[in-house]
């Protein structure tokens, strides 16, 4: 991210924070919204270093999951870092 960015993205978290300190959902979408737009090209290698081990999903969410591993890949193919 530039660096205006960073300073919206860390002012938005704290201001989340500070009213609002049961609010971490809030403050991954806060964060994740300022990543997105930016256009961070490491964004999928990020979503798959936080992907958890498909072992432990059960029948639905491991489709889901591979859905999402294809979508990545799909996204990281058409704009390589």
């Amino acid at each position: 991210m530039m660096k205006t960015q960073d300073k919206t993205a860390v002012a938005t978290v704290k201001d989340v924070l500070l009213t609002n300190p049961d609010g971490l959902r809030e403050v991954i979408r806060a964060v994740m919204q300022a990543v997105l737009e930016a256009g961070h090209r490491q964004l999928p290698r990020l979503v798959r270093a936080l992907a958890v081990d498909s072992r432990e999903l059960d029948g639905g969410q491991r489709i889901h999951h591979m859905d999402q591993q294809r979508e990545h890949k799909r996204l990281a193919l058409r704009n390589p870092a």
